[in-house]
């Protein structure tokens, strides 16, 4: 029974010199070397001009390339398919294959076998990490003593900071402008994330983020104009909703897809809780000095001290040995 070829179509001409086709000497070469060996896979042969991912422009789109699979029933009739346009994620070694198709340990040890750069230097893991494996990282555990941050010092200011400024003589009503300043200001860290996420690193922007509500911090303390006030308010919104939106993100790029749900299920109440000793922390510090000038200060303190520990918290490295997936050919 002879094949059945349902499609054998492969659009290229946007990879390379779409002026060169192929010429009858080549058609005759290719006779001439068929053999009933296994089919190279990878970037070789037909899959050389394969791509996925077009959908927003080929310059959004992947490599990929040929592969083949088999299946042989009981009946001993086969089932085979060779793929031209093959997924092969980020580059054939992250499937145990080189470029040329050739497979050899070689490609498991290929830098893009775990982990890959997006465009403008982004990291984005193409590993599936566990959750166990997360936790035993020294990186997970940087970026949750960095919560102690934004998020104790936004619990902070939610709960006092009215009290704060009518300290310093403010009306209730004035007073109450500053949350919602914060709190619409918290647009602008989102808009900001949202146009730089994918061209610079979450936790540069973190780092960024969290040394503004720092300065916001600072500025509170001599809010003694309407000017001040709402300068800091605005520092406070957008570095709080920068580091918050970045906190997930920084998480599925690091850990994978997989894990992620799991990571911020757990990792956010952790956040919640080290925040929620900032309201009691800034009450008992206002208790005790009548002034809400010492907390202020040590949460810019933490802020910064926590905008190191992002620059330290760079993209894990998954420890345990992950072997190589060796391609099918065809039987």
């Amino acid at each position: 029974m002879p094949p059945i070829v349902p499609g054998a179509i492969l659009f290229d001409l946007g990879i390379g010199n779409p002026r060169i086709r192929p010429t009858r000497e080549m058609g005759e070469k290719a006779v001439l070397a068929a053999s009933d060996a296994a089919v190279p896979e990878g970037n070789t042969g037909a899959g050389t001009g394969a791509t996925v991912g077009k959908i927003f422009g080929m310059k959004q789109a992947m490599k990929s390339g040929i592969g083949s699979a088999s299946l042989t029933l009981g009946s001993g009739v086969m089932v085979a398919a060779l793929i031209a346009v093959f997924f092969v994620r980020d580059s054939p070694a992250q499937i145990g294959q080189l470029p040329d198709g050739d497979t050899t340990a070689d490609a498991a040890s290929s830098p893009d076998a775990g982990a890959s750069r997006a465009r403008k230097g982004v990291y984005k893991t193409t590993e599936d990490w566990t959750l166990g494996e997360a936790f035993r990282t020294r990186t997970l555990w940087l970026l949750i003593l960095t919560y102690l941050g934004f998020f104790m010092g936004f619990f902070i200011y939610i709960a006092h900071g009215m009290r704060h400024l009518e300290g310093l003589g403010y009306a209730p009503g004035k007073a109450a402008e500053s949350i919602s300043i914060v709190l619409i200001s918290s647009m602008i860290g989102q808009a900001t994330v949202a146009a730089i996420g994918d061209r610079i690193e979450p936790r540069l922007i973190s780092a960024a983020a969290v040394c503004l509500y720092g300065a916001g911090t600072l500025l509170a303390i001599h809010a003694d104009t309407p000017a001040i006030m709402y300068s800091y308010a605005i520092l406070m919104g957008w570095g709080f909703s920068m580091a918050f939106t970045c906190m997930a993100t920084i998480l599925s790029n690091y850990y994978g897809l997989k894990v992620y749900p799991a990571l911020l299920g757990i990792t956010t109440p952790l956040g919640t809780i080290l925040g929620a000793i900032g309201p009691v922390t800034a009450g008992y510090f206002y208790d005790r000095y009548g002034s809400y000038r010492q907390i202020f200060s040590i949460v810019a303190a933490v802020c910064f001290a926590s905008a190191i520990l992002y620059l330290m918290a760079k993209p894990p490295v998954r420890r345990s040995p992950r072997a190589a997936i060796a391609p099918v050919q065809a039987v």
